[in-house]
């Protein structure tokens, strides 16, 4: 299944990604590019076009690394980080 997924999102993502250097180095930006993983962290743009899937889930996990940034910010360690879209709620208490 995950074969099935890379191969589907493999040329829209590969053409994003070019687009976005494309667009970054017209402004003037010429620093490294990284992807948003599903785990939260990040990935080169070569490792993110060789996997990926693994940034299928980079939205709602960069929701609770913000979460967790803002709450250090002002102190607060205990939180609950809530995602909602047109058809699905997720949570997570980092």
């Amino acid at each position: 299944m995950l074969a099935v997924m890379n191969a589907y999102i493999h040329p829209l993502l590969d053409a994003y990604y070019d687009s976005l250097a494309r667009r970054l180095k017209a402004l003037g930006l010429e620093a490294s590019l990284y992807i948003t993983a599903s785990n939260g962290g990040t990935l080169s743009v070569e490792s993110a076009r060789e996997r990926p899937v693994d940034t299928l889930l980079s939205g709602p996990a960069s929701g609770v690394v913000a979460t967790c940034a803002l709450g250090a910010d002002d102190h607060h360690d205990e939180l609950v980080a809530i995602d909602m879209g047109g058809t699905s709620c997720d949570m997570s208490i980092p």
